[in-house]
This record gives structure tokens, C-alpha cells and sequence, in this order.
């Protein structure tokens, strides 16, 4: 384990809320629309239950979204950084879902921190290797 996790919620880590022990939220950035992913800070690796990968580990997780299944992992590569990685099939309708925002990663090549007001991707614990999600406009 990374270091002794004290559960308070809500606890934020750079761009992730973890608003209790079922749900965790990520201000989305240009990385999920481009290539299907996001990290995931070690402070709050232990909600994806991921606080004891090693690198080069892989746990695999299934996404549901509007009521489909989809495949993705959890990994962790030499420099210890952890990501969460879905395919292309998710990829391509949350890229339709929030068309408004993924163009302006995708057209207009824009850095996550020009666009304003960016969505929430939403993880709603299901199973312990499922989450659902759902996307928040604040």
C-alpha cells in the first residue's frame, strides 16, 4: 500500500473527487477522449482497488454505460504511474456523448486546461470490477 489511506469524503486529488466509498468522480480531460484513458492518482488507487499494483500489472474492469458492458484495465507502468483504459467502442460514444466538449480535444486540438466547464465522468461501484458510469455537466 502506498501510504495509510484515511477514508474522509469527500477527498479530492487533483482532478478526482471520491464522494464515498461507492462513487469517485474525474474532471475529464483531453486524455479520455483521445486515447481512452486517465489516471488515476495513488492516493485513491485503493477505490479501484488497485493500492497494491505493481508494474507491469494489469486488473481488468468492466465499464457499463447506457446499460452496455464494456472491457477496460487498470494498469500500472515502470514509473508507477496508474492508468484506467478503456477501448474504442467506449471511447467512440462517450466521444458522441459529450460531442460538444471532444471536439475541442479532438478538432481543435485543445490542452485540458483551455476548455472550460469540462464535464464529469461519474464511477459508480457496482462490483467490486464494475463500475457504472455516467457523465455530470455542473
Amino acid at each position: 500500500m502506498y501510504q495509510q489511506i484515511i477514508k474522509i469524503y469527500p477527498f479530492y486529488k487533483d482532478s478526482w473527487i471520491i464522494v464515498n466509498s461507492k462513487i469517485a468522480e474525474k474532471h475529464i480531460d483531453r486524455s479520455s477522449f483521445i486515447y481512452g484513458q486517465t489516471g488515476i492518482p495513488k492516493d485513491i488507487a485503493y477505490f479501484f482497488h488497485a493500492d497494491n499494483l505493481k508494474p507491469g500489472e494489469k486488473i481488468k474492469v468492466y465499464l457499463s454505460f447506457k446499460g452496455k458492458l464494456y472491457e477496460g484495465e487498470i494498469t500500472m507502468d515502470i514509473n508507477e504511474r496508474i492508468k484506467l483504459s478503456w477501448w474504442k467502442e467506449l471511447r467512440n460514444e462517450i466521444n458522441s456523448k459529450l460531442e460538444f466538449c471532444s471536439k475541442y480535444f479532438i478538432d481543435d486540438n485543445c490542452a485540458t486546461d483551455e476548455i472550460q466547464d469540462r464535464p464529469f465522468i461519474r464511477f459508480i461501484r457496482i462490483r467490486e470490477d464494475t463500475y457504472k458510469i455516467e457523465f455530470i455537466i455542473r
